[in-house]
């Protein structure tokens, strides 16, 4: 399982771009979504459920780390490009969200149930998996790409602090 403390030492520091603070922390987050999906393809349930809600707590926290965070600074430096991509994030934020809430009360119905096998629920985690992997390509080249063109050292330093104050310290 992916570490918050690890990734956070491996991004730290002056010269650290935010691109790269982004791209971890969305890999940690691909890393608890395919322990989820590896554990529902092995027919353990609980295990997936509670990697699903692990996950569904850590996408929860970087949303709102974005939106408190790289979306004000984007407004704030006026990056250009940026204001339009914003509405259209939070709006992803909210769909995200509530397919999120969607799929871990399906595994969670499904484990409370006693069902061994829940082959739609594979459907459900692609289409997701396509859902996330969209967004979060946009996030790196509509907000963390901008950002470090645009910030200095001490501005993405404070980003990133901001980053640790959102996670609790259990990771």
């Amino acid at each position: 399982m992916y570490s918050f403390t690890k990734l956070m030492c491996s991004t730290c520091g002056p010269d650290v771009a935010l691109e790269r603070v982004v791209r971890g922390e969305h890999e940690r987050l691909d890393a608890l979504f395919e322990e989820s999906r590896r554990a529902l393809d092995d027919d353990d349930l609980g295990y997936a459920v509670r990697r699903f809600r692990e996950f569904q707590q850590g996408l929860v926290e970087h949303a709102r780390w974005e939106e408190q965070s790289l979306f004000g600074e984007c407004t704030r430096c006026g990056v250009s490009g940026v204001s339009q991509p914003l509405d259209g994030h939070r709006r992803e934020h909210q769909a995200i969200e509530t397919a999120l809430a969607d799929m871990a009360e399906r595994l969670e119905a499904a484990w409370r149930d006693g069902v061994a096998r829940v082959p739609e629920l594979h459907d459900v985690f692609d289409a997701l998996e396509r859902m996330l992997g969209d967004h979060f390509d946009a996030e790196v080249g509509d907000l963390a790409q901008p950002l470090d063109r645009t910030l200095d050292a001490e501005s993405r330093e404070m980003l990133r602090t901001r980053l640790r104050q959102v996670h609790p310290e259990k990771r």
